[in-house]
């Protein structure tokens, strides 16, 4: 009878359970990999994809929204500003007062002439 505790079987054994390891490594690398891919697809779609109308005025609300902050003077204008010649340049700034009370219906009235989506 044969042994089945001889060396030649424990051998095969321990060989192919290295080997289904190995290849249990290599399918979760592939399905990392695969996953990456996809994620990448996903995001260059939503990089490259159009912005709504709604998206546009609220991406806008929220840059324009934003605190002024000076930056060091290495970063300024240095030198003479030239005039703005043959530009439009406004004179006076006055202040909106009743901005509170229009910017709402305007922003409605914007939104409701451009299709959703």
């Amino acid at each position: 009878m044969a042994n089945n505790s001889s060396p030649g079987y424990k051998a095969l054994f321990f060989r192919e359970a290295a080997l289904r390891q190995q290849a249990e490594e290599r399918q979760q690398q592939a399905d990392e990999l695969q996953r990456q891919a996809q994620r990448e697809r996903d995001q260059g779609r939503e990089r490259t994809r159009q912005t709504t109308f709604a998206e546009l005025i609220q991406y806008c609300h929220n840059y324009f929204s934003r605190s002024l902050r000076a930056e060091s003077p290495s970063h300024s204008t240095t030198g003479k500003i030239p005039p703005p010649t043959g530009k439009c340049c406004p004179l006076q700034l006055l202040p909106w007062t009743d901005c509170a009370v229009l910017h709402p219906a305007m922003s409605t009235d914007a939104a409701a002439g451009w299709p959703a989506g």
